[in-house]
């Protein structure tokens, strides 16, 4: 039987829009991995590089961009010879808030249940910078000078400004980039960044709305952050924390049994534990 590859793509919340990828058919291979492929450049996906296989492989991706048609790869190896390899349909995922031009999806790769959306001000996102090391040598005999140069750099000094509708989502904010030293950042088509991409900070403003506490509920005063954002590259696709572990499954059934009666396949385990 030939190896196959099938592709789902979910746009829910649950934890994050995503595709799962299922590769079935395999033989003679104890490796694989699968790429997703946009404009014709792969990338490995989390969780699915050089990853030990018997007959199947499951894996979910959940750092696809946001509408944008991608396409999966799957290649099965054994030792360092590849064995077969196939490719999928094409696939889109979308933000479960697509009307709302506003709204940016943050997400540690690394935890993809920490992802939730923040509002960004219109002013967001609208410039930024790239250079490059460059050494200039002047020449003596000649009024121009020689430029010698690295590799152009990504994105930096992006200005960012998230608005937080109430103190609970800012202290939500405030500790989500207390613990993602990168996170990732996916926006929807009309603002003017890249479908997904990832960044860093050094320096986070807390702006606190100045209200009149005597006319208005502080619970629901808005207050800002910002935030000046570094393009940087995504943590190694062999880095990987999973979103529902074995405690997910002991949480939730007393048996075995049970767990045969709500589950059809052990793939849906793996995609959720849950009942």
């Amino acid at each position: 039987m030939a190896m196959t590859i099938t592709v789902s793509a979910v746009s829910d919340t649950d934890p994050c829009p995503r595709v799962d990828i299922n590769v079935s058919g395999i033989s003679g291979a104890d490796t694989i991995t699968v790429e997703r492929i946009i404009d014709f450049v792969p990338t490995a996906v989390r969780g699915a590089k050089n990853e030990p296989v018997s007959t199947g492989f499951l894996v979910t991706d959940y750092e696809i961009p946001f509408t944008t048609t991608a396409t999966y790869k799957a290649t099965s190896y054994s030792g360092s010879n590849p064995v077969e390899s196939v490719t999928s349909g094409s696939v889109i995922v979308f933000s479960p808030a697509q009307d709302r031009w506003d709204t940016i999806w943050l997400q540690d790769p690394l935890r993809p249940e920490s992802t939730f959306p923040a509002m960004v001000e219109q002013s967001s996102l609208q410039s930024w910078t790239m250079k490059r090391p460059l050494d200039l040598l002047n020449i003596r005999a000649s009024s121009l000078p020689i430029a010698s140069g690295g590799v152009m750099s990504g994105r930096q000094n992006v200005p960012v400004r998230l608005i937080c509708e109430s103190d609970e989502q800012m202290n939500d904010l405030i500790g989500f980039f207390s613990e993602a030293t990168v996170f990732l950042v996916r926006t929807v088509d009309s603002l003017p960044m890249p479908r997904a991409a990832y960044f860093t900070l050094d320096t986070l403003t807390v702006i606190p709305e100045m209200a009149d506490l005597g006319t208005r509920d502080p619970s629901s005063r808005w207050s800002y952050l910002d935030m000046t954002l570094t393009e940087v590259r995504a943590p190694s696709a062999d880095v990987v924390v999973p979103v529902f572990t074995w405690q997910d499954v002991i949480d939730n059934y007393t048996s075995w049994a049970d767990l045969i009666a709500a589950k059809a396949t052990w793939a849906d385990v793996i995609r959720d534990p849950r009942p």
